[in-house]
Formats: C-alpha cells, structure tokens, sequence
C-alpha cells in the first residue's frame, strides 16, 4: 500500500475547468455536500459500468448513471480524472493507494483509498468534515447512560474507551464526552488522530503520519506535561501499553477499539495486556453502533410496530433521516472481575448496561427505528 499526501496540483483547479469530467466531479462533490453524505464510491462494476453513490445515514444511494443520463466516457475517463482531484498516481493499475485532500469548494477533506477490480479501478472518498461537535445531550442516549458517561468521564485519571466497528460514531462521541466533561481552558488535553476529524478548543491537536506514528506521538505527549490525552485508536500492543501507563500515571486517557462489545473489548485488552496492567486503571468501556432512524414523515405503523417506508418520501432518503447512536457499557468496574474473567465471564457479562438489543427493542417501539433491526439483530 501506498500513501501519497503531497498535493502537487491544487484539487480546486481542476474542478474549476469547462469540461465535462470537471464539471461531472465538481457536481458530486456538491450532492455530497447536500446530502450530508459520510462517503463516495466511484466503482468500475462487471454489468453497471462506471457508478457513483453516496452513503446516506447508513444506505448507499446510486447518483450515477440515472435513467436519463447517457454514456458519453469510459470508466477509466471518470475514475482517471478523479486519481487527478485526489492527487493519486495515474501510472498506477495494480496497487492499493491511499492519499488525503481537501476542497475549499465544500470546506471538507477526503480520505482516497484506490483498489484494482475486475473491470478497472475503484475509488472510496471518506468526508470529513469541520462539523460542530454535538453536545452529549444531542446523542439522544439514556440519562443513566450520560451520567454514568460524565461520573467517569470527570475521574482524574484512567482509561475511558468508546469502541465499535469503522463508521460507528466513535471519535463523535469521544469529542463530545471531551467537549462536555473536559474544561481544557485550564488542562493540558493533547489529541492524536489519524487524521484529525474535529478539532475541539484549546486542545492541542497532534496527526500521526509515516513520520511521526501513533506510539510515537503518545510517547511526546508524555512528556508535555498532559492532563488528559486522546489516543485516537489502540492499534497494537505498544499503542495499549503506553496509552495504560499513561492512564495509571495520573492521566485521564481516552481512546477507541475495533471490537463488537462491551464484553469483546475485555477479551481485546487481555490479548494486548496482563490483566494486572488495567485491572484498576479502566473507567469506563462503551460499545456503540449507529443505527438507522426511521423518517418520521412517512414511517409505517402496523400491529403497534413501526417499519421503514422504502419508497420514502420528500424529507428523507428511502424512509430514512439521520442515524441514532446505542451504547452498552461496563463502568465501575471491580478489577477482581477482570482478573477472574477468563475462568469465568458470566459476573462481568451481568454487569453490562443498556445492551444493544435492549436498546433496540425500546427504540423501535418509540419509532425511532424500525423494529425489523429486532429480529435482524438478534
């Protein structure tokens, strides 16, 4: 894999131009924008051709070809000029390639990953955008959960994670738990992200790259006299050890993981550390997912249960508007629990609150989401 950052031409130049691959890129970016949506596929498909679609809370919506719209280039026409945009070799067919580039023209950065398919190449855009971090209160989660999120979160010191899969709500969540609970006019609060998403007052916010990784950039915030530091991810076993030396030092960590629960993640940490390593310093561990809000315009009611209208209607896409986050969590936790884990996981299991299923089933029944996810999930 390579990444490639240098921006050697400015993407805004090319997007400004009078042709049609100009003008066809510079659209999308703007329905993009329009439609909020968090990422772009630009596929080179066996029976379809060239497609653009969006994912839109969640769903993937085709915004090119439409019915009306004609073949005028090849796919590689399309994909070719936007390596172009996103500064991506155009010599290269057979390589993964990965680079980041911003637009002044929707004031958002994108992350480019670049894979070889069957019928040519194919290009993933994540948006990132300079959004307003939403208040904890915006999450719309339980009141026990944001008291139990602000009674850990206002600890001294520990490690307070948030993890789920890629596109959960993660790092949302983690800004706004730091925005909320974290007064960095008067701490020291150092960010490590790759890349940085959101920036947030008076933080000191550090991107990792190929030169300055992320066990790097713990080990030179350690040493800048931090109150609280934010590890964007646990990526390894290096990344754990410091970021729980950290948080048994008399600093307040907090970081994400890629596991499914709440539950998983005390498996993951016992694959990356000796339980005694973070027995007494974990605080709080929350496993999130963001589901699908039904549009409340055109929901559909039958037998007491609410269901998606697929057709939707003119305030939604496909009967659906925004994205809900479900948290489960384990907080208060009794580091004999944790040393007792592997022989037995049951006592821990118990102790796990708001489970995601719970969740679901009192939210469909709300009609916030549909309550098809009740048997899905299950």
């Amino acid at each position: 894999m390579m990444l490639q950052v240098a921006q050697a031409i400015n993407p805004d130049s090319l997007l400004e131009k009078n042709d049609f691959l100009s003008r066809f890129w510079k659209d999308v970016f703007l329905k993009a924008e329009e439609k909020n949506a968090s990422d772009i596929h630009a596929e080179s498909l066996v029976n379809q051709g060239f497609c653009v679609r969006f994912r839109v809370d969640g769903i993937l919506q085709t915004i090119y070809p439409t019915d009306s719209s004609k073949k005028i280039f090849e796919a590689t026409d399309f994909i070719d000029k936007l390596k172009q945009i996103a500064n991506l070799s155009l010599l290269e067919k057979k390589r993964m390639l990965d680079s980041r580039f911003s637009l002044s023209l929707t004031e958002s950065s994108y992350r480019a990953c670049l894979t070889p398919g069957l019928e040519g190449q194919n290009i993933v855009l994540r948006v990132i955008r300079q959004a307003n971090t939403p208040s904890l209160s915006d999450l719309n989660l339980p009141e026990e959960t944001l008291k139990d999120i602000r009674s850990s979160a206002l600890k001294a010191k520990g490690l307070f994670l948030i993890t789920g899969p890629t596109g959960s709500g993660k790092s949302t969540t983690l800004s706004s738990i730091i925005n909320d609970c974290v007064d960095a006019k008067t701490e020291k609060v150092i960010s490590i992200e790759d890349p940085v998403e959101r920036t947030l007052d008076y933080v000191q916010h550090e991107p990792v790259s190929k030169d300055f990784p992320f066990n790097d950039a713990i080990r030179s915030a350690l040493r800048q006299d931090p109150d609280v530091i934010l590890v964007g991810e646990i990526r390894d076993e290096e990344s754990c050890g410091l970021a729980l030396k950290a948080a048994s030092t008399g600093h307040l960590v907090f970081s994400t993981l890629h596991t499914n629960s709440a539950i998983g993640t005390i498996s993951r940490l016992l694959m990356l550390a000796e339980p005694y390593q973070f027995a007494e310093s974990v605080l709080f561990i929350g496993a999130q997912r963001l589901f699908p809000k039904l549009c409340t315009h055109c929901r559909l009611k039958k037998d007491d249960l609410y269901y998606r209208e697929k057709k939707g209607c003119e305030h939604c896409s496909f009967g659906i508007k925004g994205r809900q986050a479900v948290l489960e969590y384990l907080c208060d936790l009794d580091p004999e629990d944790i040393y007792l884990f592997q022989k037995n996981s049951k006592a821990l299991e118990e102790k796990v609150k708001n489970k995601i299923l719970d969740q679901i089933f009192a939210l469909s029944e709300q009609g916030i989401l549909c309550s098809s996810l009740r048997e899905n999930y299950v």
